[in-house]
């Protein structure tokens, strides 16, 4: 007998669904190198609230389940290797964990549950505790709370790299068209005993706090770039001194996101901060996910408002920022009060991680490093990081988009020779500082605490870019000296464009051969304003940047990123467009940007960029 939510009475593993439905279901996968993820809810809703899912989602869980089990062994050689999981807090979490557990235990591998925990958190475990072997992480991450999915990745705390993840996605597609395959594999998931599984729940507790200790520690090399101990605790001491002597303090709105039950707190706290939150109740999720936008409110107004009840005290605290993150905690985005300690903004994307890449290499010259210094960034960070990055001597290397891609070049970096200590996607904000290999919040706040707390770091910058050092500066005096920029917001509806063809080697191609063209033609104005005399095209897939103009350039399926850049006539770079078609939907990611405050002419090129792709589109779909 079934209940409503498909699972057979007295089990929480389903009966195997039909060949059709399963079909059905799992066409709704969207199944990349970044995670799996679909609508998990029973009901289909994207915002439901409700903890079931169906039972041709149970079963396509249980059959995923196994077949990175049999990848993982594959990988390790073990026979029992041993894996850690958890969940970010969406209500379909727990009941797909359950499933991840019998199945890795009917594959004899020996699991670790550490129940709600930070993306972060489960990947510094992973990294840092020598007997774990991989991680299997239930998250859709930004996505709204019906949705759910999986990222996984090895015992170096990283997700799957793009080769590995696409092997594993082709033989996940090819023997799902198999009903067998997922039969055997819920077959294999039922034998598996309540006791069993119950065991493993009941070692959460040890496991959780093995995590939380393993991510405070890693948490503290990541702030300092210091492995060991007594330097670290040095360094760590000199900030909780400043942070505390300057009586300042951040503000967090969870959102009820898994870093509710992280180490946020209690790691700020130790930095010398006074922390204030609201939402903190796991899965009180109160507003859209996605950390950009209107969901940055909340934060912004409790921001002020706890500068408005201190500024009525005596020696009260100054709350300089707030963070709001996404579901799994991976991506944080900041807010700030601006110098009048009266109203709080939200910088741009671009912004914030040009504010960390410029802390953290200020940090490294001002402490005397020798090292080749080197930036990995993906392919539609601004520009702004070659001007910051030169000032401190260091070479910007760009990826294709792609968290997984961007590490990669930065592994390859440094077996080069060069110090790679902050890398990450300008387009999306957020920056993982070594040696983390994801997005953390907590990355963001200690460079932006260097910024604040050592004045010397924003001395330097402003002694070498010729600029007034103001010694009484803010964040936002920061962000006033970073060289000015006009770009494309990643999440404005313009950086989105609908389109028909699937075929992205036949759009570029398209492409290319209509832009001369407009070069001599619709780019005319804008060459005279921005004394645009020559361009260059370049392409990225993977860790690879390629110039020149053809599919020479570009390979396989040729969904890379794609860009110009226009030169003027002293030879430098001062513009360009960018484009990258998604591997799920018909829909290209777009982008142009501009040297300098040149917002109208950032409008118009992005608006000659977008005529172009949609006459390329239509070439193709005539």
């Amino acid at each position: 007998m079934r209940n409503d939510n498909g699972f057979e009475k007295g089990l929480t593993v389903p009966i195997c669904p039909s060949e059709n439905i399963l079909k059905k279901a799992f066409s709704a996968f969207i199944l990349s190198p970044s995670g799996f993820r679909k609508v998990f809810a029973v009901d289909g809703i994207e915002e439901s609230a409700t903890p079931a899912v169906s039972s041709a989602d149970a079963a396509l869980t249980i059959f995923i389940a196994r077949e990175f089990a049999t990848l993982l062994k594959e990988h390790t050689g073990k026979a029992h290797p041993v894996i850690v999981t958890g969940t970010d807090t969406r209500p379909t979490g727990p009941a797909l964990a359950e499933l991840f557990i019998r199945t890795f235990l009917s594959e004899q591998v020996e699991v670790r549950m550490i129940g709600v925990a930070a993306a972060p958190e489960i990947m510094a475990y992973a990294k840092t505790d020598g007997t774990v072997d991989a991680f299997a992480y239930i998250s859709a991450s930004h996505n709204p709370i019906g949705h759910n999915g999986f990222k996984f990745g090895w015992g170096d705390g990283a997700v799957l790299d793009p080769d590995t993840a696409n092997v594993f996605i082709d033989r996940i597609r090819k023997k799902a068209e198999s009903f067998s395959e997922i039969q055997s594999a819920v077959t294999s998931a039922t034998s598996v005993s309540r006791e069993k599984t119950e065991a493993v729940m009941n070692t959460r507790p040890q496991y959780k706090e093995e995590a939380l200790r393993a991510y405070e520690k890693f948490s503290a090399v990541v702030f300092t770039g210091e492995p060991y101990p007594d330097r670290r605790n040095e360094i760590m001491n000199r900030l909780r001194e400043s942070a505390s002597s300057k009586n300042i303090g951040i503000v967090i709105d969870f959102n009820g996101s898994a870093r509710t039950l992280s180490i946020d707190k209690t790691f700020l706290s130790s930095c010398g901060l006074a922390v204030r939150t609201i939402n903190s109740k796991p899965g009180q999720i109160m507003h859209r996910i996605v950390p950009e936008g209107i969901s940055l409110e909340p934060c912004r107004r409790f921001l002020e408002d706890c500068n408005r009840e201190e500024s009525f005290k005596p020696n009260g605290t100054f709350f300089p920022l707030g963070f709001t993150p996404d579901n799994d905690g991976d991506r944080g985005n900041i807010v700030y009060m601006q110098g009048n300690r009266k109203t709080a903004a939200v910088p741009e994307a671009q912004q914030l991680f040009a504010l960390c890449v410029l802390s953290e290499l200020a940090a490294l010259t001002a402490d005397g490093c020798r090292q080749p210094l080197a930036v990995a960034v993906n392919c539609c960070t601004s520009d702004r990081i070659e001007a910051i990055a030169s000032v401190f001597g260091a070479k910007v290397f760009r990826a294709e988009v792609g968290e997984a891609n961007v590490v990669n070049l930065a592994r390859r970096l440094r077996r080069e020779g060069y110090l790679v200590r902050i890398l990450g996607e300008g387009s999306n904000g957020g920056n993982i500082t070594d040696p983390a290999t994801v997005r953390d919040p907590l990355n963001t706040i200690g460079s932006l605490l260097k910024l604040l707390t050592r004045p010397e770091l924003f001395r330097l910058w402003c002694e070498r870019t010729d600029q007034n050092f103001i010694p009484d500066y803010s964040l936002e005096t920061i962000i006033e000296s970073l060289p000015p920029y006009s770009t494309t917001g990643s999440y404005e509806p313009q950086a989105k464009l609908d389109i028909q063809t699937t075929n992205h080697a036949a759009l570029k191609a398209a492409y290319e051969a209509l832009f001369p063209a407009c070069w001599e033609s619709e780019l005319v104005p804008l060459r005279k304003e921005l004394d645009l005399v020559s361009w260059r095209e370049f392409n990225y897939e993977k860790t690879e940047e390629k110039e020149g103009v053809g599919s020479a350039f570009r390979s396989g399926q040729e969904r890379g990123g794609f860009k110009i850049r226009f030169y003027n006539s002293a030879g430098e770079p001062v513009a360009f467009v960018w484009m990258r078609g998604s591997g799920t939907e018909p829909v290209f990611r777009i982008l142009a940007e501009v040297k300098g405050l040149h917002p109208n002419a950032e409008a118009g090129l992005l608006r000659i960029h977008s005529a172009l792709i949609r006459e390329a589109d239509r070439l193709c779909t005539k």
